[in-house]
């Protein structure tokens, strides 16, 4: 069972969370234009293909967590948004594959939201380090 202080330390961490969590997806929101954009697996997805490069939507499923279904629909409402695209033909052991790459925009839009979130999670660490010190 949790002790007096292990309990605190939770509580001002999902606090401090929370605080921070509902800014930043506003942030997100204001960016990207649209809320079924903004989730953490979308915005997962976004740093991934930016980071990494286009991937098969297999792989996207993979590190997400999501079904393949899942992970469809998801990739729908990115190329819907106009972040990301399905392209055919560029992986060379495979033609008919397909990958999701970001667009311009979705390029433009993921350097956007890491300039306005760069602040805040650089402040939200440093809340989270002192409950860390404080406990």
């Amino acid at each position: 069972m949790w002790e007096n202080e292990g309990m605190t330390h939770v509580e001002d961490t999902l606090l401090v969370m929370t605080k921070y969590g509902q800014s930043m997806s506003e942030a997100a929101v204001s960016i990207l234009g649209a809320d079924d954009l903004v989730s953490n697996v979308s915005l997962s997805t976004l740093m991934l293909l930016h980071s990494d490069g286009p991937q098969r939507p297999t792989r996207i499923a993979e590190l997400t967590g999501l079904t393949s279904g899942g992970a469809t629909k998801l990739i729908t409402r990115l190329e819907t948004g106009g972040l990301v695209v399905r392209e055919e033909g560029i992986v060379p052991s495979d033609g008919r594959a397909v990958v999701v790459a970001l667009t311009e925009t979705g390029t433009e839009k993921v350097g956007e939201v890491v300039m306005a979130l760069a602040p805040q999670i650089d402040a939200l660490v440093d809340e989270l380090d002192a409950i860390r010190a404080d406990a």
